[in-house]
């Protein structure tokens, strides 16, 4: 399962053990296993690995698999804040040209 392969190829990377993930997510050894076997994981689990691992969620859900790619994202790579977004559109009463900026408020 991609995955389970994914999160082995992150912890081999960051020089981790499954036992050590277990303990930063605090649940037992044998649940992590089982989230990581399950063809039905939750995407509030996929978040939480993926937050105790340091590295965006899509890397865990990633194909081809992170091993086949050979990189990962880490927290510094997620923009917290987002770009303004600028469209120019015509006036429907008008016809005048309007420039907009949407902002986060």
């Amino acid at each position: 399962m991609t995955i389970r392969s994914n999160v082995e190829f992150i912890l081999e990377v960051k020089g981790m053990t499954k036992s050590e993930l277990a303990d930063l997510l605090e649940i037992a050894r044998p649940s992590l296993t089982r989230f990581l076997d399950s063809n039905n994981i939750g995407l509030k689990t996929i978040v939480t690995i993926a937050k105790a691992l340091e590295v965006k969620p899509s890397d865990l859900i990633t194909t081809p698999s992170l091993r086949a790619r050979k990189n990962i994202h880490d927290e510094s790579d997620v923009q917290e804040t987002p770009k303004p977004v600028k469209v120019s559109m015509p006036c429907p009463c008008c016809g005048n040209r309007l420039n907009l900026t949407i902002e986060k408020g």
